[in-house]
């Protein structure tokens, strides 16, 4: 497979967008997790902080935060 990478987009995903979801429509939310001693930690924090979201990190240094991508081409997830 041979694309043309245009652009990186982050997004806190899986459990963490339920709660966006949430808190969006009106809910007072607290979420915890587990994230990695990373980047990513502090986006996954602050993108939901932003959220007026309650935000309890255990952060384990053995592990990195999850980062999961999709390739899209032509409106297509590969």
């Amino acid at each position: 497979m041979s694309v043309l990478f245009e652009r990186k987009v982050d997004y806190v995903g899986g459990a963490g967008i339920v709660a966006k979801h949430l808190a969006a429509a009106g809910g007072r939310v607290t979420f915890s997790t587990v994230l990695g001693e990373d980047s990513y930690r502090d986006f996954v924090i602050d993108d939901l902080k932003a959220a007026d979201i309650q935000v309890h990190a255990v952060i384990d240094r053995s592990r990195p935060t999850v980062n999961k991508n999709a390739i899209v081409v032509g409106g297509y997830r590969l």
